[in-house]
């Protein structure tokens, strides 16, 4: 098992198109950041959420001393930056990135990842990356610490488009039965979080939110 791992989620988007922070959009009666961290904590990671406003996140510290909350470093430039500023506030070798408007993301489906984080056979990879839907996901994925360096040197030749960045790694596509399309259905628009929200209730008279 590694033991020099951390858990970075992204909230540092404009939320541009859902017209609201998308981590404090309501789920199940919370906000989602909140949902999305009690699938997280209970695999005993630390945890880190890079934002670029920290101060509406003041409940995320009544969690407990594993998470922490820093904004963005560098200018604010999507993903790109949030990973770069993670690397550089912590000093683990691995972090598992998401982004922070996955509802469907379950504890199951981020153990399943560390396990083939553990199972890779070249020690020369430095990025291991779900792949769903037919898609990498660059965005529910893990990234050693050596890769910084090439997130740095995205932002400095701004090119801030994750795939470009991801050409430059020596990456583990992953394929699981584990997760399905839904595992990373992410919400942009006030349409997909509706969605959303149609797809867990229905699940949910099915029993299988549980």
């Amino acid at each position: 098992m590694v033991d020099s791992l951390c858990i970075v989620i992204l909230a540092g988007g404009q939320s541009s198109r859902m017209g609201k922070p998308k981590e404090l959009l309501e789920w199940q009666g919370k906000p989602l950041i909140l949902h999305m961290l009690e699938q997280i904590l209970p695999l005993g990671r630390p945890c880190v959420i890079v934002t670029n406003d920290p101060k509406r996140l003041p409940h995320i510290n009544e969690l407990g001393t594993k998470v922490f909350i820093t904004g963005d470093i560098v200018a604010s430039h999507g993903p790109i930056s949030g990973i770069y500023s993670s690397m550089s506030v912590r000093q683990e070798e691995w972090y598992l990135v998401v982004s922070c408007d996955l509802p469907f993301l379950r504890t199951e489906h981020v153990q399943r990842l560390f396990e083939n984080l553990n199972d890779r056979l070249d020690k020369d990879i430095n990025a291991v990356v779900a792949k769903a839907g037919g898609r990498l996901q660059p965005l529910f994925a893990l990234y050693h610490q050596q890769t910084k360096e090439i997130w740095k040197a995205a932002l400095d030749r701004k090119d801030f488009r994750v795939m470009h960045a991801l050409e430059e790694m020596i990456v583990k596509e992953v394929t699981d039965e584990c997760w399905d399309d839904l595992t990373t259905f992410n919400m942009n628009t006030p349409a997909d979080y509706e969605e959303a929200k149609k797809v867990w209730n229905s699940k949910n008279s099915l029993g299988e939110n549980k």
